[in-house]
This record gives structure tokens, C-alpha cells and sequence, in this order.
């Protein structure tokens, strides 16, 4: 029989300990590891929740209910419609409630100003009609305000939203501060037609926002 050498023996021993010993790190590091990535991600997943509330909340506070404005607006021009003749109709094309991206006050001065002009537009004609549309036209919601006035030239379509253009006695600042409003909140107003025999088209494109 051959003889056993003690040393090499031990120190074999003492090698698989320290390999077993470094495995058992390894393994435990891996753990920790992945107990700190889980919970990092749920840290991450916790804050895009917050924000999400807070934009909702941010989002909330800076919508309006479009009907809701459109017919206050109308009902407080009332006597100045009776007064002048002008026969107001107001209609909506969607059955569900929806949110309009803008603070109620501001949406109310734009449409006031739009009726106001309108109703200048209106003073020589015989006709007298005024109507206010409300629609979807993915991914914007539509305010269209149509009149039954002398209409605009082509030429003037852009150059009415200048500031302190007019062809009356008004500022000329009511349909550029409307578009200054509007494009804050990714929207905008224009011309969509005009002539002397129809009138004219407004529209107001809005985001969609949240109801409040």
C-alpha cells in the first residue's frame, strides 16, 4: 500500500472548503442582489404612481366640462341675442361626458369673443343664425361655431388672429389672445371657411383632459 501524504491531503480539504465557502458568497450575493433589484423596481413602479396621481390631479384642475361652458356662455348673451334677432342652436355629437384641456374661464372668453364677432358679422344680414358644434376628431375634441354673417376674405383668414388687427372698433386683441391661450394647451383656433353667401366657420381644437 502506498503511503498517504497528511499535508497534500489537508490542504485538498482545506481547498474544497474554500471553494464550497466562496460558492455559498456567490450564491448569497446573488440573492441580495436580486432582493435589492426587486426592490428598486417596486421603488420605481411606486414613484411612476405618484407622478400618475399628480398629473391626474394637475390634469383635473386644468379641465372643463366644454357643454357645460358652451351653454353658460350662451345663457349669459341670452338678452343679446333676443335683442339682435340672432337664433342660437347648440348641438354635441358624443353621448359620454368628456373633459376639455383648458381652465373653464379661459375656454368661456374664447367662445364669448368668437359669438361677440359673430354677432358683428350678423348685424346687416336678414338671417340671423348662429350654431356651436361639439365633436371628436381624433385625437382632438372640436368646438365648431358657425354664423350666418357677411363672411371674411380668404386673405384676411390668418391675419385676423394678429394682434391689434381689426376692421371695426374692437381691440383686434380678443382672437389673439385666444390662440395665445389655446396653443399653451396644445390646441389652436382658425378659419375653417368663410364666404359671403354661407358665413363663417370657427374651430377650436382641444385636448382632451380629465373630468374634474
Amino acid at each position: 500500500m502506498g503511503k498517504i501524504d497528511l499535508g497534500k491531503a489537508h490542504t485538498g480539504t482545506l481547498r474544497r472548503r474554500h471553494i464550497k465557502q466562496m460558492l455559498r458568497y456567490v450564491d448569497e450575493y446573488e440573492l441580495v442582489k436580486e432582493k435589492k433589484h426587486l426592490e428598486f423596481a417596486k421603488a420605481i413602479n411606486n414613484t411612476k404612481e405618484s407622478l400618475s396621481g399628480i398629473k391626474k390631479i394637475v390634469y383635473q384642475s386644468y379641465s372643463c366640462n366644454p357643454i357645460d361652458v358652451i351653454k353658460n356662455t350662451c345663457h349669459s348673451l341670452s338678452g343679446i341675442f333676443e335683442k339682435n334677432k340672432v337664433k342660437v342652436s347648440r348641438s354635441k355629437y358624443f353621448d359620454e361626458e368628456i373633459a376639455v384641456l383648458i381652465k373653464s374661464y379661459e375656454l368661456a372668453d374664447i367662445i364669448d369673443n368668437c359669438l361677440q364677432n359673430s354677432m358683428k358679422a350678423l348685424l346687416q344680414k336678414e338671417e340671423k343664425e348662429i350654431s356651436l358644434k361639439v365633436y371628436k376628431l381624433a385625437p382632438k375634441i372640436c368646438i365648431g361655431i358657425t354664423d350666418t354673417g357677411i363672411g371674411i376674405v380668404e386673405s384676411e383668414w390668418e391675419k385676423i388672429f394678429e394682434s391689434g388687427y381689426s376692421k371695426g372698433s374692437s381691440s383686434g386683441f380678443g382672437l389673439f389672445s385666444a390662440r395665445q391661450i389655446l396653443k399653451k394647451y396644445g390646441g389652436r383656433i382658425y378659419v375653417k371657411s368663410s364666404s359671403v353667401t354661407e358665413g363663417t366657420v370657427f374651430t377650436i381644437e382641444l385636448n382632451e383632459g380629465i373630468m374634474p
